[in-house]
C-alpha cells in the first residue's frame, strides 16, 4: 500500500466498518484496531481523512428512549476524544460534528454500552464467593465457638447482585474516563507537534457555527450526577473490563505502544 490515496481510502473503509451497526462487536473492534495500525504505520493525520466542511457536518443519535450510564457519564469524554459535541435529547445522546468523527463516537458509545451490559453479568458469574462477615462476628466472645475453627471460619456466599452491578459500572466509567481523556490529550499534543492545531480549532468553530445556525443553544451548569460506588469486587471487575477495551496504548503504557483508536 504505497499509494497514499489508497491508504486513506482503506482507513476510511475500516472506520466505516467499525461504526456499522450491522457488524458484530468482534468485527467492529477488529476494523477499528486495523485502522489504528494503519494510522500509526503510515503516520496519517486526521486532516488527511476529513476536512471540517459544511457538507461534512452531521448529527448522530444513539436511537434510545432513555439515558443510561454511558449517556450520562461517558458521552462527554467520548466527545472530547472524537472532537464531537454531545448533548442529550428526548432520552438519547446526540453527537454533532464531522461525519467520520460522529460515526466513531457512536461506535464507542455502543461498544461501551455492550461491555457494561454483558460484562457485569459475566464478571458476576465468575467472581469468587464472598465471605460472610456477619457470621464471623457472631462468634466473637464465645470461647467454644472460637475454638471450633472450621465452624467459625467465614462462610462463603454470593456477592449482592445489585451492589456488584453498580460497582462494575462505577469502576468501568472511572477507568474509561481516565483513558479517553488521556488519549484526547495525546491527540492534542500530536496536533501541536505536527502544526495541525489550527485545523482542530477550525473543526470546533465549525461545530459551534452549525449548532447556532440550526437554532441549538446549550447552557452549562445543573446538578452533577454521580454513580453509586457499589461493591469493591464489582468496581475491580469494571476497571479490569475498561482496561481490556481496545483503544490503542493504555493510559500508563510506554511510548512504544500503539497509537490511539482512530478519531
Amino acid at each position: 500500500m504505497s499509494d497514499r490515496p489508497k491508504i486513506l481510502a482503506r482507513i476510511r473503509a475500516l472506520r466505516a466498518k467499525a461504526a456499522d451497526s450491522a457488524a458484530s462487536e468482534a468485527e467492529a473492534q477488529a476494523a477499528a484496531e486495523a485502522a489504528a495500525k494503519l494510522l500509526m504505520r503510515f503516520d496519517v493525520d486526521e486532516a488527511e481523512l476529513s476536512e471540517p466542511t459544511r457538507d461534512g457536518f452531521t448529527y448522530g443519535a444513539t436511537g434510545r428512549d432513555h439515558l443510561d450510564t454511558v449517556d450520562r457519564f461517558l458521552s462527554v469524554a467520548i466527545g472530547k476524544l472524537t472532537e464531537t459535541f454531545p448533548y442529550h435529547r428526548d432520552g438519547e445522546t446526540v453527537f454533532a460534528g464531522d461525519a467520520p468523527d460522529v460515526e466513531m463516537a457512536l461506535y464507542l458509545a455502543e461498544l461501551f454500552r455492550g461491555t457494561i451490559t454483558r460484562g457485569w453479568m459475566t464478571a458476576y458469574a465468575e467472581a469468587p464467593m464472598a465471605a460472610d462477615p456477619e457470621r464471623w462476628r457472631a462468634t466473637e466472645g464465645n470461647l467454644f465457638d472460637l475454638m471450633d475453627a472450621p465452624r467459625t471460619r467465614p462462610r462463603a456466599k454470593r456477592h449482592d447482585m445489585k451492589a456488584f452491578r453498580e460497582g462494575f459500572e462505577a469502576g468501568f466509567v472511572e477507568r474509561m474516563r481516565s483513558r479517553l481523556y488521556a488519549l484526547a490529550d495525546e491527540r492534542a499534543e500530536a496536533h501541536a507537534t505536527r502544526g495541525s492545531t489550527a485545523l482542530a480549532v477550525a473543526k470546533q468553530e465549525m461545530i459551534r457555527r452549525r449548532l447556532a445556525e440550526d437554532g441549538l443553544r446549550f447552557e452549562k451548569g445543573g446538578r452533577r450526577r454521580s454513580l453509586n460506588p457499589g461493591s469493591r469486587a464489582g468496581r475491580d471487575a469494571g476497571r479490569a473490563a475498561g482496561d481490556r477495551i481496545g483503544l490503542g496504548r493504555p493510559v500508563n503504557a510506554g511510548a512504544s505502544g500503539p497509537r490511539a483508536l482512530p478519531t
